[in-house]
């Protein structure tokens, strides 16, 4: 479905971006963007930059996660100490961060920040070797998968950071089932093969800017997102599940979750 931004900067307009969230390469993501929309959280939030660190390995869950006050407190406080390294020469700045809320969306329902999995659609050769098909993926908290095949860098998502004007979902560097509200897409000053190595498969692209691309390349930190809008295929094709197979997979407890 089509979301449109629009920006501003001292209060005056910018411009729009239409974004394409794609709820069959992302259904998860996608959904909590859509509905993040929807409940027009995004209005009146700025542009951020933040720091990543490309080359360190996240730190993948060998338990359950269930959401939890010293979980949510401990990836805040990890992304912070993250932000302030500044002599790691693995470190790069993006600027164009957007949807950037304290720990994020608080379901009013639970009360709790809302975090999304990791979700990474692949292409993967079926047995037979020849014919290849698309697999969603999502982080080895939920999955049995070694961390090693987890971060083959080599094998290219679906939705990858080679793709210009990709929109992805942010997460702390090393707690990749924390991400909730923010999402960010690389400028063209910063695409460059090497990131886009990087960061294929730590984070989840779930959709792409078909219009407004120029104006995408004016924003710098401190603009506003002054409004946005869903179109109507998003609206009425907008899933919410409670206490679901999903939820259960995840080990979470009666936790709204969404998919597009």
């Amino acid at each position: 479905c089509k979301v449109t931004f629009s920006f501003a900067r001292n209060n005056k307009p910018l411009g729009d971006v239409t974004i394409i969230a794609d709820g069959f390469a992302a259904p998860l993501t996608a959904g909590n963007f859509i509905d993040l929309c929807l409940r027009n959280f995004y209005p009146g939030l700025p542009i951020v930059k933040k720091k990543k660190d490309l080359n360190e390995a996240p730190i993948i869950e060998k338990i359950e996660r269930k959401p939890s006050l010293f979980a949510d407190t401990l990836a805040t406080i990890t992304d912070k100490f993250e932000r302030t390294i500044a002599d790691r020469g693995s470190l790069v700045e993006f600027p164009v961060v957007m949807g950037s809320y304290k720990e994020g969306f608080v379901d009013p329902l639970t009360a709790k920040a809302r975090h999304i999995p990791l979700e990474v659609v692949r292409l993967q050769r079926n047995a037979n070797g020849n014919d290849s098909s698309a697999n969603i993926e999502y982080s080895a908290s939920f999955a049995s998968k070694s961390l090693t095949d987890e971060l083959d860098l080599d094998d290219k998502p679906v939705l990858n950071f080679d793709i210009p004007g990709i929109v992805a979902l942010n997460h702390p560097d090393q707690f990749p089932n924390s991400g909730s509200s923010e999402f960010f897409v690389i400028p063209n000053d910063m695409l460059d093969p090497e990131y886009s190595r990087l960061m294929n498969g730590r984070y989840a692209p779930f959709g792409y800017i078909i219009d407004g691309y120029d104006v995408l390349q004016t924003l710098r930190p401190g603009d506003v997102i002054s409004s946005n809008s869903v179109d109507d295929f998003g609206v009425y094709n907008l899933k919410k599940i409670r206490g679901s197979s999903l939820t259960d997979l995840m080990g979470g407890g009666d936790e709204e979750v969404i998919e597009e």
